[in-house]
Formats: structure tokens, C-alpha cells, sequence
């Protein structure tokens, strides 16, 4: 019963966060495009493979994409913000960086990964350091005090029969999931897919295949050029 009253409050605040900062005079905006990839539900969902797919496919396309992460659970904070690489190389340790943004640092040589709790703060420096002309925010459909123009959730059907924390591990309710312009799940699936964003109200959908590339370790050598999504 406590835990149940305790869902149901999280989930209260979380919508009206929401609906608080999603009110275009309550964000703030970056000079460039913003692209969301976030999801629901705590723990890994495929977010950071995901990420790096769609800086690949900026850049074949001539974009100069950044990355902006909060850098969750690193073990070394500074003020302000870090930037874990740049044009040219990486910058900062793991233990700056946190795991994901130092990872897809080493993925993609050349695209800027900046930390920061102020993913704006981020995004201006990208911008003033690196003339970047997009930003992809990761882990970002929860960081809604920045604007964004395209808002890309990964979602499973294992979702729809979660609850929110505490009770279970969705970050907010199923019924925020609207707010997002498209649904990415897993293409084993096309029908669960489709069926998923029905569901929750996003009317455009997109599939992707997981797949396990050659380990390869976190620390010391460069991770391979292609990781598969």
C-alpha cells in the first residue's frame, strides 16, 4: 500500500514537471537542433548505441553533431562543464566522464561529448567551441527544462506492464510517452512495435537490431569504428 502511494506520487510530480517546463517560456533553447534519445524506464535500454548511430548518420550526412550528457554516477565531479572530447581527441578520464559519454567518446573520434548537469550549458559551449550545427541530448526524454525538435523514445512492450518507482522501474507514466515524436524498439518484434506505439500514442515508429560486436575493453584501446546497433 505505501509503495503503491508512493508510485502514484512520483508519477504525479514527474507529469507535472512535465507540463511545467514543457511550456516554451519555461525551457531553454539552443541555437542549433536538439534530438532526444531517451526512455522510460531505469537501467540500460540501448540508449548509448543508439546515440552513436544517429551521430553516424549526421555526419554522413554533413552534419557536426555533438553530444550532451548529465554523465550519471561519475566518480570525479567538476564545476561547469567538462568536455570529455573534442574535433580532435578525448579529453577527460572515465572517471570525469562517467561510463557512457567516455564510451561513446572512444566510438566516435571527431564528434565533441560534452558532461554537464546544464545540458544547456553544454550545448552553448559545443556551440562556441566546436560550431556544431546539432546536438543529440542522451538519456534526455526526462531532461525536459532544454528544448528539443525531435524527441526519439526506446520503448519495449515490457514497459507496458511496469509501474513507477518505486513500485516498479518507469522513470514516469506510460502516458508521457506521448510527448515523444517517434518510438524506437527492437525489430524482432515489428508487430509489438507497431502495437506499442498504438498504445502509448506515438504515431511514427522505427526498429533496431541488437547485436553483440568483439569485446573489447572500456579502458585502454580504442573501441572498434562500427558498433552494431
Amino acid at each position: 500500500m505505501i509503495v503503491s502511494a508512493l508510485s502514484a506520487a512520483y508519477g504525479t510530480v514527474a507529469t507535472w514537471r512535465r507540463r511545467w517546463y514543457t511550456r516554451a517560456d519555461r525551457q531553454h533553447h539552443l541555437s542549433q537542433p536538439v534530438i532526444s534519445i531517451g526512455n522510460l524506464r531505469v537501467g540500460g535500454s540501448g540508449k548509448t548505441p543508439v546515440v552513436a548511430h544517429v551521430a553516424r548518420l549526421l555526419l554522413a550526412h554533413g552534419e557536426r553533431p555533438s553530444i550532451l550528457s548529465r554523465g550519471y554516477a561519475r566518480r570525479e565531479t567538476t564545476s561547469g562543464v567538462t568536455v570529455v572530447s573534442d574535433l580532435t581527441a578525448v579529453r577527460a578520464d572515465v572517471a570525469h566522464a562517467g561510463d557512457e559519454p567516455f564510451l561513446l567518446a572512444q566510438m566516435l573520434p571527431g564528434v565533441p561529448v560534452l558532461v554537464c548537469p546544464s545540458r544547456f550549458d553544454a550545448g552553448r559551449e559545443a556551440e562556441t567551441r566546436f560550431s556544431v550545427t546539432v546536438h543529440l541530448l542522451d538519456d534526455g526524454f526526462q531532461h525536459v527544462k532544454l528544448a528539443r525538435d525531435i524527441d526519439l523514445l526506446l520503448v519495449d512492450a515490457g514497459d507496458l506492464a511496469d509501474r513507477v518507482l518505486p513500485a516498479g522501474r518507469l522513470r514516469e507514466p506510460l502516458a508521457n510517452a506521448a510527448s515523444a515524436h517517434a518510438l524506437i524498439g527492437s525489430a524482432a518484434d515489428r508487430g509489438a512495435v507497431a502495437s506499442t506505439a498504438d498504445r502509448l500514442g506515438i504515431s511514427q515508429t522505427f526498429t533496431m537490431t541488437r547485436a553483440l560486436g568483439t569485446p573489447t575493453a572500456l579502458f585502454g584501446s580504442a573501441l572498434p569504428a562500427d558498433v552494431p546497433v
